[in-house]
């Protein structure tokens, strides 16, 4: 294993870059920051800090809680913009109230799983990863 395998391209994850071949979501290309950039760190933790002691459940946040979480931080920390995204013939154009919408509206979930999982490519993108791109 080379090293550079294992050291995350901080520059990606903290810019974004975009995503294709999103599982089940056709040509739709995500902009994304990475999971965990560090605007998504102290977002997360501050919302974590302010969902009440009242509502934990043995110290555990409840699931719908934790759905909330996770939509603002994809949404302020990780969602740039998107590409192919329609609505019938028209294209749906990015905006933070459209992000929102398509995050926390359960009809959308497949859209919020997508941005997920395009959030976990970027923020496990590595230096040897984009070196091997770059060669191809």
């Amino acid at each position: 294993m080379n090293l550079s395998d294992l050291k995350t391209n901080a520059a990606i994850v903290e810019q974004g870059d975009w995503v294709d071949n999103i599982p089940d979501m056709g040509d739709l290309r995500l902009k994304v920051r990475g999971r965990g950039n560090s605007r998504w760190r102290a977002l997360e933790a501050q919302l974590v800090a302010a969902v009440p002691r009242g509502k934990r459940i043995n110290g555990r946040i409840p699931p719908a809680d934790v759905d909330r979480i996770a939509a603002i931080c994809v949404r302020d920390a990780g969602l740039l913009d998107w590409e192919n995204l329609k609505d019938g013939d028209q294209a749906v154009l990015y905006s933070k109230d459209m992000a929102n919408t398509l995050l926390t509206d359960p009809q959308y979930r497949a859209f919020f799983d997508a941005a997920v999982w395009a959030c976990s490519v970027v923020g496990d993108a590595t230096v040897g990863s984009q070196e091997a791109d770059q060669k191809n």
